[in-house]
């Protein structure tokens, strides 16, 4: 399960309220895959879409401004902050936002929407019902967008593990195998994007990779040799440059 990962700590309201800033931030170097997604989806002006996990916008409003209308579900009330002053800023008006976590939300509390969408947000304890109620409350498709790329590049499992590396499957696999448990055939389709990020220096940098994958204090120096093999010197920063791969998964409830 997903949880069996290092990411268990995502699942926490407080840790997306702190990140929410930093988060944010790097919503404009995302803009690539943010494309790649929003023509993935058949939108159409008469489609009203219901999105889980929304963020600060970051896919929420291009695709407010090709539909009918959005309901975004987001737990982080610092999120939703930024992503109502982000629609306010494109002069979006067609979002309801709904501060709570896809957890606490009943199937009678949100009406069923054309599309329901969840973009890198499956933050959530137990995957099985949240996939279920997104099932439940789609009138037609439920589109998924996750890393098709392994949890933790291989040099940084090298550090933490030697050569006793753990077994850190992809996020799309586990999902496409709880969909089949429910029942659930998803289609598959895997592209390539360049991520890049930029950052301050190699300190925020590494603090960075060190929270993410909870590297030991004395893995620390390896880290850093690492990250100095990879990062990219620009313009008084430095920018981390990297090929990934996202997974779209999605299914019609006519099938």
């Amino acid at each position: 399960m997903l949880q069996s990962t290092r990411r268990i700590k995502s699942c926490n309201i407080k840790y997306w309220d702190m990140c929410a800033l930093d988060f944010n931030k790097k919503t404009a170097s995302m803009h690539t895959l943010t494309q790649d997604q929003i023509n993935k989806l058949p939108l159409t002006p008469a489609h009203t879409v219901l999105e889980i996990g929304a963020g600060t916008g970051r896919i929420t409003i291009p695709i407010a401004k090709k539909v009918k209308h959005v309901t975004a579900v987001e737990p982080s009330l610092r999120m939703l902050a930024f992503l109502k002053a982000n629609a306010e800023r494109s002069q979006v008006k067609n979002i309801t936002c709904i501060n709570k976590p896809w957890e606490n939300i009943n199937t009678d509390e949100v009406s069923p929407h054309d599309f329901v969408i969840a973009s890198f947000s499956f933050f959530m304890i137990d995957l099985a019902p949240a996939l279920l109620k997104m099932h439940i409350l789609a009138n037609e498709k439920v589109y998924l967008f996750l890393s098709a790329s392994n949890w933790m590049e291989e040099e940084i499992q090298k550090i933490l593990f030697g050569n006793a590396q753990p077994e850190v499957f992809p996020d799309h696999v586990y999902i496409y195998n709880i969909l089949n448990e429910l029942g659930i055939t998803a289609n598959v389709e895997v592209w390539t994007y360049l991520s890049e990020q930029r950052y301050a220096d190699l300190s925020e940098v590494t603090s960075r990779f060190m929270e993410l994958y909870d590297v030991p204090a004395d893995k620390k120096e390896h880290l850093k040799e690492y990250l100095l093999k990879i990062l990219v010197p620009d313009e008084g920063g430095l920018w981390l440059k990297q090929q990934k791969k996202v997974a779209m998964l999605w299914w019609s409830k006519e099938e």
